[in-house]
């Protein structure tokens, strides 16, 4: 699909598209309902309860959770502090949530450097080339951000969540 294509394109068609392939069906975690606490806190789903926090406290996708959910209220420091308790180390979910993290407080450059090693793990990981295509449209970057709307759509379809939000981004900007 090319530049030119995308720009006509509807949304409306975007999701009445191809059905979504099983790895982009899977969560994701900027779509999670995960609460978030005061500061110190991370929230446990199956005590349904705010905790201390800690290390180990809680599994490593369930503090990658919460530090998406404490980015999306801008509270971009806790989000790095809850991430850093986890065990796994600098896996995808955790460069995706870093890149998210640093793309929100408005260093998209320094962002594309995580997304670029989370894809180098798991290059078919649909939501992380789509944040990775939002970086790139930050930047002005839409031949680089249509290379990724294009792998989104090779590997998830058109009506994948991923493909739709990319490709309503960059519409918005056409």
């Amino acid at each position: 699909m090319t530049l030119r294509l995308t720009r006509t394109v509807s949304l409306a068609a975007l999701m009445a598209a191809a059905p979504l392939a099983a790895h982009a069906a899977e969560p994701e975690p900027t779509e999670t309902t995960t609460p978030t606490c005061q500061q110190g806190q991370v929230y446990d789903s199956e005590q349904s309860k705010c905790v201390d926090q800690q290390s180990g406290i809680l599994p490593d996708a369930a503090l990658t959770d919460n530090a998406f959910a404490l980015a999306k209220e801008g509270r971009f420091d806790e989000a790095r502090t809850v991430l850093a308790l986890r065990l796994g180390g600098h896996d995808v979910m955790s460069l995706t949530a870093l890149g998210y993290i640093t793309r929100k407080e408005g260093d998209a450059r320094a962002s594309i450097n995580y997304y670029l090693q989370a894809i180098a793990a798991d290059p078919v990981d649909t939501r992380v080339r789509e944040y990775l295509g939002e970086a790139y449209v930050t930047l002005g970057r839409m031949d680089d951000a249509q290379r990724q709307l294009d792998r989104i759509a090779a590997l998830a379809g058109m009506g994948s969540s991923d493909y739709r939000s990319l490709a309503a981004m960059i519409n918005a900007v056409l």
